[in-house]
């Protein structure tokens, strides 16, 4: 499968943003009452790779498509 990186994708509440860097790496935005945390997760186990899988394709509709620009908006 080709992908063009980055991907961009959100939780429905719109407080959890992904930025999915490449099929082993993301970027993950957390909104919450302190500000905006940002973790950077490499996928090196099974679990984590899947996981990357599973937003890419929406499985179980737990993700929204997001954009560069809602990106940008949270992570100032």
């Amino acid at each position: 499968m080709q992908k063009h990186f980055p991907v961009y994708r959100k939780y429905t509440n719109n407080k959890v943003f992904f930025k999915i860097l490449s099929f082993r790496e993301f970027e993950e935005l957390t909104i919450g009452a302190s500000g905006v945390s940002r973790q950077v997760i490499k996928a090196k186990i099974h679990p984590d790779r899947v996981r990357i899988q599973d937003m890419l394709s929406n499985h179980g509709g737990y993700w929204v498509e997001s954009s560069e620009d809602e990106w940008n908006q949270v992570s100032q």
